[in-house]
C-alpha cells in the first residue's frame, strides 16, 4: 500500500464529530502537498470527494498559502464566492460555509495543508481543531519516509499523540492494553524514539478513537448465546473480556429481553452520533417512543465520564425520547451529577455494572429501574399525586401456577 493510499484512507476514516469523515453528511476533508510553487490534492473525502483530487493550485491570496507562510492555523466562520481556496470556487459552489486549515510542518516550513470544510457555518470547538492537528501530525509521519530512528515526524507524532490519550484520561498502560502492546513501547512511540509501523500506528489511533475501526457495516442483527449468557451471569466480572462489539450485542440482547426491538447502528468505532443502538417497545402503542442507547466497554477500572453523558445529552429534544447510557464498570460522580439535573433526567437512564448483573438474571422489575422516576407530581397546587409504579417484578407473578395439593386423591 503506498503513501498516497494510506493518506486516502486515514482520511475516510478519522472521526470527527461522532462521525467517520468518509460517511460524514456535515463535514469533508482534502490533503494538499507542496508542488514547486503550488499545490497538489493527493486525499479527499466528504463533500469535497472527487472535487479536486490530482488537483494542481497556484498560490495567491488563499487561506491555505496564509496557513503555509505563517505555519499556523486558519479558521475561517463564513465563506462566501469572494473567499475561496486559491482562487476556485469549487468549495462556494457546494455549500461549503467554513473551514479549518491545519500546516503540516517541517523543520524548514510546511509539507502540506489539512484542510476541513463544513456545510454549515461557525467556528470549529477547540476539541475538533486539537482532533484535526493531530490527524495532520499522523498524515506527516505516513507521508514521509518511515525510518527506525527518530525523526522530527516521529516526535511531532509522539507528542500530538500523547496529548489526545492525556485528553482522553487514559494512563500509558491502559492505552498499551488497548493497542495490544507493551507499555514501553507506547512510551517510546510518544517520545520518537521508536518510530511505529504502519500497521501499529493504525491500531494507536483506533485505540484513542481517532480512526474508525474497519469499514461502515450495516446493521447487526442481535445473537447471543445462551451459554455466554449463563458465563456471564455466573461470573459478571468477565465482561470486561468481552470485546466492545459482544458487549453492544449483550446489552442489545438484554434490551431484546425486556420487551424492545433492538437495532444496532453498524460499526462499533464508527461512532455515527455517538449512537450505539436504536430500540422501541415491542407492544405499548399509546406510549410507543424510540430509545437511543449508548454502550460503553472498559476493560479496567476506568469510569464512564461526563463526556459520554454530554454526547447522549445531546439529543435530548430529537426524535429520541428516552436515553440510555450502559457501561460495564460504573459512573464518574461528575456523569453522575450531569445526569441527575432536573434538565437531564427525564430523558437520560443510566445503566453500570450493577444493574447489568441483574439483568444477567432475568431481573428486569426491580425497584433500582424506576429509580429516575419521581414518587409524586405535583399537578397544581395543594394537588399532589402519586406516579404509579408496576407491581409485579418477577416472571411468577406473570404466570401464576396453581397450587396443587399432593395429598389429594385422585379419582
Amino acid at each position: 500500500m503506498d503513501q498516497l493510499k494510506q493518506s486516502q484512507d486515514l482520511l475516510d476514516d478519522f472521526i470527527l464529530m461522532d462521525c467517520r469523515l468518509g460517511n460524514h453528511p456535515q463535514f469533508g476533508a482534502s490533503v494538499w502537498l507542496k508542488e514547486g510553487d503550488g499545490l497538489r490534492c493527493i486525499a479527499d473525502t466528504g463533500v469535497a470527494r472527487e472535487a479536486v483530487r490530482g488537483r494542481s493550485l497556484t498560490l495567491g491570496g488563499s487561506v491555505i498559502e496564509h496557513t503555509l507562510a505563517k505555519r499556523c492555523v486558519v479558521s475561517v466562520e463564513s465563506i462566501d464566492h469572494d473567499l475561496h481556496v486559491s482562487g476556485n470556487n469549487w468549495i462556494a459552489n457546494r455549500g461549503v460555509r467554513s473551514l479549518l486549515s491545519v500546516p503540516m510542518l517541517e523543520s524548514n516550513g510546511a509539507k502540506g495543508v489539512l484542510s476541513v470544510y463544513n456545510l454549515q457555518s461557525g467556528s470549529f470547538k477547540q476539541e475538533n481543531v486539537h482532533r484535526v492537528q493531530v490527524l495532520a501530525a499522523v498524515l506527516q509521519y505516513v507521508l514521509s519516509d518511515i525510518q527506525k530512528v527518530r525523526t522530527e515526524a516521529s516526535l511531532s507524532l509522539g507528542k500530538a499523540m500523547a496529548g489526545l490519550r492525556n485528553d482522553s484520561a487514559l494512563d500509558q498502560a491502559d492505552l498499551a492494553l488497548r493497542v495490544q502492546t507493551s507499555r514501553i513501547a507506547i512510551s517510546r512511540w510518544e517520545a520518537g524514539a521508536q518510530p511505529p509501523s504502519i500497521g501499529s500506528l493504525r491500531r494507536w489511533c483506533e485505540a484513542l478513537e481517532l480512526l474508525a475501526h474497519g469499514k461502515p457495516a450495516l446493521v447487526t442483527v442481535v445473537d447471543v448465546s445462551p451459554q455466554l449468557i449463563e458465563l456471564l451471569r455466573n461470573d459478571p466480572g468477565r465482561m470486561r473480556e468481552l470485546s466492545p462489539e459482544t458487549f453492544e450485542r449483550l446489552v442489545a440482547e438484554r434490551l431484546a429481553q425486556m420487551g424492545f426491538e433492538v437495532k444496532l447502528t453498524g460499526d462499533t468505532f464508527r461512532r455515527d452520533g455517538g449512537i450505539d443502538l436504536i430500540a422501541v417497545p415491542k407492544a405499548a402503542p399509546l406510549v410507543a417512543y424510540v430509545l437511543a442507547g449508548q454502550v460503553k466497554h472498559h476493560r479496567t477500572d476506568r469510569k464512564t465520564d461526563r463526556q459520554a453523558v454530554d454526547r447522549l445529552l445531546a439529543w435530548q429534544g430529537s426524535t429520541f425520547r428516552l436515553g440510555l447510557l450502559v457501561t460495564n464498570t460504573c459512573f464518574t460522580r461528575d456523569a453522575l451529577w450531569r445526569a441527575s439535573e432536573s434538565s437531564s433526567n427525564g430523558f437520560l437512564r443510566l445503566r453500570d455494572f450493577e444493574d447489568l448483573k441483574r439483568w444477567l438474571g432475568d431481573n428486569f422489575w426491580d425497584e433500582a429501574e424506576w429509580k429516575e422516576l419521581p414518587e409524586t407530581i405535583v399537578l397544581a397546587p395543594g394537588i399532589t399525586v402519586p406516579v404509579p409504579r408496576p407491581k409485579l417484578r418477577t416472571a411468577p407473578e406473570f404466570w401464576q401456577v396453581p397450587h396443587v395439593n399432593s395429598n389429594a386423591r385422585s379419582e
